[in-house]
Parts: C-alpha cells; structure tokens; sequence
C-alpha cells in the first residue's frame, strides 16, 4: 500500500474512498509514496488568499518537494484528482509513477498546474483553469491523454520535454501564452487540437 506523508500545514482525513487534503498554512506538502493507488480519489483544498502569495512559498523542507500535492515511486489506477489553489511550483506532481488516471481536474495554481517526470501514464481526462505557469508540463516519459481543456496558461497549454512522447487524442486550449512547444528531442503525436 502506498504512504501518505504530510507536514503539519496539512489536515488530512479519508472517507468512503476519498483522501481530503487541506492546506492550513503556505508551506502545507503532502508526499504519496509507494505500493500502489486503486480506484481512490483525492481532493486538495489550498488555501482561498492563494493569489496574494509569492510563488513557490518559502521552502523549508530537507528534501524539496516542487508539488503542493506529489506522487512519486508508485502505480495508480482509475485515479481521480480535485485541486484547488496551489501556491507551489506545481500543483500537483508525479514522479516515477505508473498506471492510469481516470481525472485530473486543477483550478487556480501560482505555478505549473500539473507536472509528470520520468512517467508512464494513461490519462483519460484533464481539466486546468487558471494556471500562472504552464499548464501541462511532461517530462522524460510516456504519456496517453484521451482529452485535455486547459484554460488561462500563463505560459504553455502543453509542454513536453526532454525526449518524452506524448499522445494525445482531443486538445483544446483557450487564452494561454503559447499552445504547443515539444522540445528536447521528445514527440507530440496530437490527434484533434483547438488553440
């Protein structure tokens, strides 16, 4: 089974197959390491006033954890993520993860609104509003997305990097800086996309 690890700018409580998560204070990080994740969903709550933070917060941890909400060395099936305002360089992350995500769905992050390093990743649906940063960020990987609508990119609506290939089937993307950049020797195979 997979570990759920926490600072104490977090209050966490699971019921009926859902992981609550509530930032109390800026530099509130949860860690989700190991095992493996079915059929669960979690749902992060940051704090409101997140738009009167700097970006990033000030980091005190002894180990850096770039994403307000990380995964990391774990495979997850039929996933489900709710995030509400990130004040962290990524709302959430994914590290080293295998499996399948039924739904990402972010609103209102001061950085990336999802970031994926050295992955690979079946997604079926993603919705991000309000992302100062990119709004998809992958990385070093191999990634599916089934259907995409991102919205308020401050920079890309996706990215994908450092010899990564991504497949997507549906993207639209609406009032963003760039639509596209694939960089770093990686692929974007993209099916169906409005920009």
């Amino acid at each position: 089974k997979a570990k759920v690890y926490y600072n104490d700018d977090i209050l966490i409580n699971f019921n009926n197959e859902t992981l609550n998560i509530f930032q109390k204070k800026l530099n509130g990080r949860v860690l989700i390491q190991g095992g493996n994740l079915d059929k669960i969903k979690v749902r992060y709550t940051g704090l409101q006033d997140y738009s009167s933070m700097k970006v990033f917060g000030e980091n005190n941890h002894k180990e850096y954890i770039s994403g307000c909400l990380t995964f990391m060395d774990i495979d997850v099936n039929n996933l489900e993520i709710y995030f509400k305002n990130s004040s962290c360089e990524d709302a959430v992350n994914f590290l080293r993860v295998k499996g399948s995500i039924d739904l990402i769905d972010i609103e209102n992050s001061l950085g990336d609104g999802l970031d994926i390093d050295f992955s690979e990743i079946l997604i079926d649906k993603i919705y991000i509003n309000n992302s100062s940063n990119d709004c998809i960020d992958l990385s070093s990987g191999k990634y599916s997305i089934k259907e995409a609508i991102v919205k308020n990119c401050g920079d890309k609506g996706l990215s994908i990097g450092e010899k990564s290939n991504g497949d997507v089937e549906e993207l639209s993307i609406f009032s963003s800086k760039s639509g596209v950049a694939s960089k770093d020797s990686s692929i974007a195979n993209i099916s169906n996309l409005l920009i």
